[in-house]
């Protein structure tokens, strides 16, 4: 039989032998396909192989009545960069029912023809055909045909979107907030007038009313048309050229309201209708049985530009000519959730220094749907940042690192982000820091020990910073409660160099790292790390993974990333968990020491005799603070029910150890004793050893009693 499709395409058969192509040896071996002849086309390039399909009809019908036969004759269309294009499938009779059908492309991509098609892949279908071959391409068109008849070409991922040819233009829009506007409605049928705005080579359509007083280039106006009484289930795969062919959608008749209301406001505004432009947008919302492809909801949407005379005021626009636009929804929360995989609840955040490390991290996370964020820094883009800096356009040297940071998060999210960009000082301006995490990026100490202080700082802490010459990313999370915080943890890292060589080499290398820092800006006041921003980059990666993971544990972690740019293979991560800390007050001091380190201490409170040991840890002056990681309890210390005289067994070499792996940053502070009573007041022995202690630090003293324990500061630097 012949159909209008070979007029169309112009086939006559061909004469040059075909039989050694793979695909008609394919289509030859497939028992379901037969090959009625092969031609070629006075207007199109390419072979073309005229098939018929058998295909095996289920006992109880076609699904949904649909006029598919037993056999079905279509047209191969073989490309003539065949095998890098992948053929198309054409179906061949007259009336095929394509619009009750879902996988339908309307072109033949790469090509001039015009005419409808099997989707068979969803995704790259060149790739997946050069990747498959031949064989199973033609297994897959008889499956296709098979899901069609069975009711399984739709595989529940979603409503097949309207697909409309010759789109001369996109046009941008916020699925969700259209869907969301449509559900806020008190209507079920409606229409609005909004705004699109013209961005730079788009348009993009927003949910602000257009303003009929303030004409402005940058603005046009749209007829937004919504129904949302009854699902529209046909598959439309036509072109549109009139408006008589829009028709077959229920919000049309909203259009023609929307189009009467335009024409009277824009009157009223301009003085008459000759002064209205001879065409306006519209966008239609369709309301589909189940959500469309490539959205959150039931709702499609399809985008013309109406060309019509509002001067003679026609009633019928049947005849008025249409020029489509191509819609593409624009990111939102659900859509960065759903492609980075991440589709949880998220917490609010508190960006701390948003500048090499900070404003990567600070958009990583706002792509994964963190979007409630609070951004902290007084410092401006300067040009040499630009090499680092996640913003790369000259533009917008001079502006605030934070309010970039913000823009960026809005420009992407919109009114949906809840983000906030502050050029202040947290160091300097009384700020408190309530969001549930607080990231900081800063890599500075003074901003540690601000963090640190439990009054203005309310939200769990993640810092991270860059060591041993950019090879170590480290990233510290606080534990619940903030115990441990961040400077435990920061004394904890270091506290594992005693026993690992990795940790030890870089902390004794800290002291060489500034040999490396330029000064760049204005004069000296501008310092810059050398590293190239491929390792900050790789650094800042890992960071909102960590967050993802570590933020909602009970414990401390730290997780080291060792990145060697010049011996790749030794890359790799080391994540410790840090358990919490028993903390003493007194005096405006405090005193953290591990609960591993303090359950080795108390359990001699059950032994009939005295016991001591001295304290190993880090005195921090300007924080008052004492960190305790470690004791050592001489093995020859002589123990009785009322005293204890300290042993000297390896106390010495302990010492010695701890400062020189720790770069001497962990050392000797003290000491702690037990009392076999109740009562932990220092005997007259306690305070004639306490005179006896050296000259020109802060040493702790820790007494011990069944009932109390108590903390002796004995600061001698001034003595």
């Amino acid at each position: 039989m012949e159909f209008e499709i070979y007029k169309r395409l112009e086939l006559q058969p061909i004469i040059q032998n075909t039989e050694k192509l793979d695909l008609v040896v394919a289509i030859e071996q497939n028992q379901n396909i037969n090959i009625v002849r092969i031609c070629d086309s006075n207007k199109y390039p390419g072979i073309f192989v005229v098939a018929t399909i058998d295909i095996c009809i289920p006992t109880n019908g076609v699904y949904r009545g649909l006029d598919v036969r037993s056999q079905e004759e279509v047209v191969f269309y073989i490309p003539i960069n065949y095998p890098l294009s992948a053929p198309s499938v054409i179906p061949a009779r007259d009336d095929f029912p394509a619009n009750e059908i879902p996988h339908m492309n309307l072109c033949i991509s790469g090509t001039d023809i015009r005419e409808l098609n099997l989707c068979l892949y969803r995704g790259d279908v060149n790739e997946w055909f050069f990747e498959t071959g031949a064989l199973s391409f033609c297994d897959r068109v008889v499956e296709w045909f098979s899901d069609l008849v069975n009711g399984e070409l739709i595989h529940n991922d979603g409503f097949e979107n309207v697909r409309v040819n010759n789109q001369k233009s996109v046009l941008l829009m916020d699925y969700k907030a259209l869907t969301n506007y449509i559900k806020r409605s008190k209507d079920n049928q409606g229409f609005e007038i909004f705004n699109i705005r013209i961005g730079g080579g788009f348009l993009e359509l927003s949910t602000e009313k257009y303003n009929f007083e303030r004409h402005s280039t940058e603005d046009i106006p749209c007829i937004f048309a919504f129904d949302r009484i009854m699902p529209e289930t046909d598959y439309t795969v036509n072109s549109f050229n009139t408006f008589s062919q829009i028709e077959i959608f229920n919000s049309a008749a909203q259009v023609k309201k929307g189009i009467r209301r335009y024409r009277g406001h824009s009157i009223k505004c301009l003085g008459n209708a000759k002064k209205i432009p001879k065409a306006i947008m519209v966008v239609m919302a369709i309301k589909r049985p189940m959500q469309v492809l490539g959205t959150f909801d039931k709702f499609d949407y399809i985008a013309f530009c109406l060309h019509i005379d509002f001067e003679s005021n026609p009633t019928d626009l049947s005849n008025c000519k249409i020029l489509n636009l191509a819609t593409v929804g624009l990111v939102n929360k659900e859509l960065a959730e759903k492609i980075s995989g991440t589709e949880f609840k998220k917490v609010g955040i508190s960006m701390i220094g948003v500048g090499a490390i900070g404003s990567k991290v600070s958009i990583f996370l706002a792509k994964m749907g963190y979007i409630n964020q609070k951004i902290y820094d007084n410092d401006r883009l300067l040009p040499h940042n630009l090499i680092r800096h996640e913003e790369t356009c000259p533009s917008m040297i001079g502006i605030s690192k934070a309010h970039i940071a913000q823009q960026t998060i809005k420009e992407l999210f919109r009114d949906e982000a809840n983000c906030s960009g502050n050029d202040t000082d947290i160091l300097m301006n009384d700020v408190q820091l309530n969001n549930d995490i607080i990231v900081d990026a800063t890599a500075s100490e003074r901003c540690l020990s601000f963090l640190c202080d439990r009054e203005k700082v309310l939200g769990r802490v993640v810092r991270t910073e860059i060591f041993a010459n950019g090879v170590v990313g480290a990233t510290f999370v606080e534990g619940r409660k903030r115990n441990p915080d961040i400077y435990d943890l920061r004394v904890s890292l270091w506290y594992k160099a005693v026993d690992t060589q990795e940790i030890r080499s870089w902390l004794m290398s800290g002291r060489h790292e500034r040999n490396k820092e330029l000064f760049i800006g204005i004069g000296c006041s501008s310092d810059t790390f050398v590293l190239d921003d491929a390792s900050i980059s790789n650094h800042a990666s890992v960071v909102p993974h960590i967050i993802n993971k570590y933020t909602s544990c009970e414990n401390g972690t730290i997780v080291l990333n060792y990145f060697y740019k010049s011996s790749l293979a030794d890359n790799h991560i080391q994540i410790y968990e840090v358990e919490s800390f028993r903390i003493f007050q007194i005096n405006g001091w405090s005193i953290h020491i591990r609960e591993d380190v303090w359950a080795n201490v108390i359990k001699y409170l059950c032994d009939p005799f005295e016991n001591m040991g001295i304290w190993l840890g880090t005195v921090n002056y300007y924080m008052k603070r004492i960190v305790i990681v470690d004791t050592h309890i001489p093995i020859d210390n002589k123990r009785a029910t009322g005293e204890v005289i300290a042993g000297i067994s390896g106390v010495k070499e302990v010492i010695q150890k701890y400062e020189e792996s720790t770069n001497g940053i962990i050392g000797y502070i003290g000491e702690w004793h037990t009392h076999t009573g109740n009562s932990a007041i220092p005997s007259s022995k306690d305070l004639i050893a306490f005179s006896q202690v050296e000259l020109g630090k802060i040493t702790l003293m820790t007494i011990l009693g069944k009932e109390e324990v108590r903390n002796i500061i004995l600061d001698r630097r001034n003595v």
